[in-house]
């Protein structure tokens, strides 16, 4: 199997690219293979040469080990290469490396428009744009990675169970995030999302931002959380009403029933369009598909949200070891709202749901 590196330098000799220069975090992150929160630097892949990343001198001890050359850079302290800043460092090292600079691949997809001018302006050349290329390389999971976001999910169901068995009415919203995150922590690098909790109403808001609201009894209380577990997100999402009346029991019945059978449907090779469709479809027939107001799931790992999207615009197919969420949603205004979310991994064989336990309200 082809390394990170050797995927993307198949890329780049396709499109006839001499290098690539990754810069978004969430890049640097998955080819170093390392969390952190904000990585700064710039990492080089020619299209036959090894790769190599600038970094300041600061920070250029923490990626020391990541298994790449790393070039340190200021003019202010000691540092491989003295330069004024990053991009000057580069050209430095392209130029002693004797790597052609004609044709380079940037992930334009992830870049704001000033860094893309600091780097046009400082190294002239014809830039392509090969963000989607990386994102298809990334939506395909790795034995590790599969393995990874497997027992990211096992800690994240293990923060929701803790969540159930605490509930009693009068908690707050934020008591009850607070019981998720203190549980995760133990284990996971950090939360993929600030935890939402959303009770009565506030529950037909899909992103609500939790408040001291008590809740009740007869609340609907959805609870959609996340965690960053050795370098790749999950994200998991329940309803539960500790006193449900039967409006709540039907709502919840029709978003669970609407989710199990986008599930049935998956499959290799299908449009992920289809499986959106399904999950609609079900909810129409039963008069709700207008309080189903997003997509239906979408690609998780190195990124909460990524390839592949499940939505009725979609144009992902479904390919082996895609690991993503299928998660539809009711929210009635005045009243309140359901979503139930799962991690569902694709394989040869079928699917595997990685986000084990019970969706009863």
């Amino acid at each position: 199997m082809l390394s990170k590196v050797e995927t993307i330098q198949k890329v780049l000799k396709k499109k006839k690219l001499d290098l690539a220069l990754i810069t978004s975090t969430p890049n640097i992150r998955y080819i170093l293979n390392k969390y952190d929160m904000q990585y700064g630097g710039i990492i080089c892949i020619p299209k036959d040469q090894q790769p190599f990343m600038i970094s300041s001198a600061f920070e250029s001890a923490d990626v020391r080990d990541y298994g790449i050359d790393v070039f340190s850079v200021s003019n202010k302290v000691k540092a491989d290469i003295k330069a004024k800043n990053k991009l000057e460092a580069l050209k430095k090292i392209l130029k002693e490396k004797k790597i052609s600079t004609k044709k380079i691949g940037l992930e334009l997809g992830f870049l704001n428009f000033l860094t893309y001018d600091k780097i046009r302006k400082k190294i002239r050349s014809s830039y392509n744009d090969i963000s989607e290329e990386l994102l298809n390389i990334r939506a395909i999971k790795s034995k590790q990675e599969i393995s990874i976001l497997k027992k990211g999910a096992r800690i994240t169901v293990r923060g929701m169970k803790a969540v159930r068995e605490s509930l009693t009415p009068n908690m707050t919203e934020k008591e009850i995030a607070g019981i998720f995150e203190a549980e995760v922590r133990k284990h996971a690098d950090w939360y993929s999302f600030d935890t939402i909790v959303a009770s009565g109403k506030n529950s037909s808001k899909p992103h609500h931002q939790i408040t001291e609201r008590k809740i009740l009894a007869k609340d609907l209380i959805v609870i959609d959380c996340g965690i960053i577990y050795k370098n790749m997100h999950t994200d998991m999402t329940r309803t539960f009403c500790l006193k449900p009346g039967e409006k709540e029991k039907i709502l919840h019945k029709i978003v669970l029933e609407a989710q199990k059978v986008a599930i049935n449907k998956l499959k290799t090779g299908i449009k992920a369009s289809i499986i959106d469709k399904a999950a609609r479809d079900y909810m129409k027939k039963l008069n709700h598909n207008q309080y189903f107001t997003h997509g239906l799931g979408h690609g998780v790992g190195m990124d909460i949200h990524e390839k592949p999207s499940l939505d009725p615009d979609s144009k992902d197919i479904l390919k082996e070891n895609m690991i993503f969420t299928i998660e539809p949603g009711a929210y009635i205004p005045e009243f309140g709202g359901v979503r139930i979310e799962d991690m569902v991994l694709l394989t040869k064989k079928g699917k595997q749901i990685l986000t084990k336990f019970t969706r009863r309200l």
